[in-house]
């Protein structure tokens, strides 16, 4: 018997006998078995204990004829022409997965056979990471994995060009992508949401010459290549104009396919590929989360990409870990930061494992404190604090960038995480941050509380009493990680127990208070009058005739 799958599997299993029931004399000898969905297929036991097999029901003409159509729908795609909804289920549930994507996409808009085809083709699949939605994870991933093994060579159409005067074709840049490519992103463009790249594919070219041949050199070792070119990708802002609707961009620029003439240039990418990145994001309307990881990214790459990301008006987040940024790198996010520190909305900046010292984290705190004086018309707006993670795990910050955190903790309440976890900060730095977080500032400004990861630092024993004293101070800590910093096991533990009360303190707190009161951290309420009032278990003033007692007198 068919299951449609309208109808959930867990509806029969609520129905269906235990095994202990089942071993009933009575229901031994049973033969109608209404919770039974194969009773058309599977045997059945006499009552004198004999086992025999039921024959093989034949389909009714219905389903027949809904077989016919699944086989010839390639020539006559019919979904919505069926005149119940009963019999668009059973089709869905028998349409062959090798339909053209070109034309399933436009014919099929339901879930059922976007999940019939996603689990075929896939081992894992998750819908939650693509809006719950089975279509949408399919065209997702099967873009991304498209992206990821196209040949950039191939994917785009160089300008013609008519007359002799006209720069030569090979030193054009491209003009468009090719007919193949913009097909496929027209039909994705109303799916895709999210774009993960793995990989990009480089542009392989020969290494050229620049210098002319010198006196006494033949022609051998001037054909020999002595400056490797820049190395090219897929252009970006191409690709992106034509996916309006994305709102995070996932991009690792680098090869894990590799094959037998992979090369050291192929992790690289150029100055021009960041500036093609760039342009793209500036046109995504929708862009909130935006991550180039373990990659060559350096300073005039970055700034490069920032310059895009500082005209998006809804970007809420930023990865660059694992790249090569360095004081120099951290400097221009600095620079961006300051430039939209009246206008932004950054909630989650990651900079793990990018070389930055001391400099580099002035650099970043200066952003986010120091407001730029070029804003234009949003110069005499307020300062808006939105950030609330920070992380710089693994960066050699040290004791002087260490100052520096402790400054933006003072003076930045609207940050809810911080992870320095192996920064190389020592006993003087260590101190610093505890003098700042013992202080009356830090709990008057975390009202929401504060997770801070300090793990892997060279603190010591003096820096674990002073923690010790901070985590029952600072009621704001609800969450303080300090293994591995030299303090002693009473420290730890004693440090464990004031964050565990921190945390459930907060917790109660934050269970008193209604939506409105959490936003606004306050005990009163505003009316529809726009008077404040104070929460209470009588009714307004306003309804207090609804609360009275209604007398019907005949």
């Amino acid at each position: 018997m068919r299951l449609p799958h309208t109808i959930p599997s867990h509806a029969f299993e609520a129905f269906r006998c235990s095994e202990e029931t089942q071993l009933l004399p009575a229901e031994l000898g049973r033969t109608l078995r209404a919770e039974d969905e194969t009773w058309d297929e599977a045997g059945y036991t006499t009552t004198d204990g004999r086992q025999q097999r039921r024959g093989q029901q034949p389909e009714d003409l219905k389903s027949l004829a809904l077989r016919a159509i699944a086989r010839d729908w390639r020539n006559r795609p019919l979904l919505e022409e069926l005149p119940t909804e009963v019999d668009r289920d059973h089709l869905l549930e028998i349409l062959p997965l090798d339909v053209p994507f070109e034309l399933a996409i436009k014919a099929v808009p339901y879930e059922h056979y976007w999940k019939r085809a996603a689990e075929a083709r896939w081992r894992f699949n998750d819908p939650s990471g693509h809006g719950d939605s089975w279509l949408r994870l399919y065209c997702e991933r099967h873009l991304s994995e498209w992206l990821e093994r196209l040949d950039p060579a191939a994917s785009v159409r160089q300008h013609d060009v008519d007359d002799e005067s006209a720069t030569p074709v090979e030193h054009q840049p491209p003009a468009r992508l090719s007919s193949h490519c913009e097909a496929l992103l027209e039909l994705l463009r109303e799916h895709v949401r999210t774009l993960r790249l793995r990989q990009l594919v480089p542009l392989r070219e020969v290494p050229i010459r620049t210098s002319a041949p010198r006196d006494g050199e033949d022609e051998e070792e001037y054909k020999s290549p002595l400056k490797e070119p820049e190395v090219h990708h897929l252009p970006m802002d191409l690709l992106l104009e034509k996916l309006p609707n994305v709102g995070e961009v996932h991009v690792n620029i680098g090869m894990i396919l590799l094959s037998d003439g992979v090369e050291w240039q192929d992790f690289t990418f150029s100055v021009e590929d960041s500036r093609r990145i760039g342009r793209g994001l500036r046109g995504l309307e929708r862009l909130s989360k935006f991550s180039l990881t373990r990659s060559c990214l350096d300073r005039p790459r970055a700034a490069a990409i920032l310059q895009g990301l500082a005209v998006s008006p809804s970007i809420e987040e930023i990865d660059f870990s694992h790249c090569k940024l360095g004081d120099a790198g951290a400097h221009a996010i600095g620079a961006f930061l300051s430039r939209r520190a009246r206008t932004g909305r950054l909630k989650v900046l990651r900079l793990l494992n990018n070389g930055i010292g001391p400099s580099g984290v002035a650099g970043l705190v200066r952003g986010l404190l120091v407001p730029s004086d070029d804003d234009g018309d949003s110069a005499g707006a307020e300062l808006k604090r939105t950030l609330a993670r920070l992380e710089l795990r693994l960066n050699p910050i040290g004791d002087e960038g260490a100052k520096h955190l402790a400054a933006l903790l003072l003076r930045y309440p609207s940050l809810e995480y911080l992870n320095a976890s192996g920064c190389g900060m020592a006993a003087e730095g260590g101190m610093g941050m505890a003098e700042v977080l013992a202080s009356g500032t830090a709990s008057d400004n975390f009202t929401s509380g504060l997770e801070l990861d300090f793990s892997n630092n060279e603190f010591g024993t003096i820096v674990g009493e002073a923690f010790e004293i901070v985590a029952k101070s600072c009621r704001a800590i609800r969450e303080l990680d300090v293994r591995m910093c030299g303090f002693r096991k009473e420290s730890e533990y004693s440090i464990a127990d004031s964050v565990a009360r921190n945390r459930a303190s907060l917790k109660k707190e934050s269970s008193r208070l209604c939506p409105e009161d959490r936003r606004t951290t306050s005990i009163g309420i505003q009316s529809s009058r726009g008077e404040e009032r104070v929460r209470s278990l009588l009714p307004p003033r306003e309804f207090e005739a609804f609360q009275r007692p209604q007398r019907h007198v005949n």
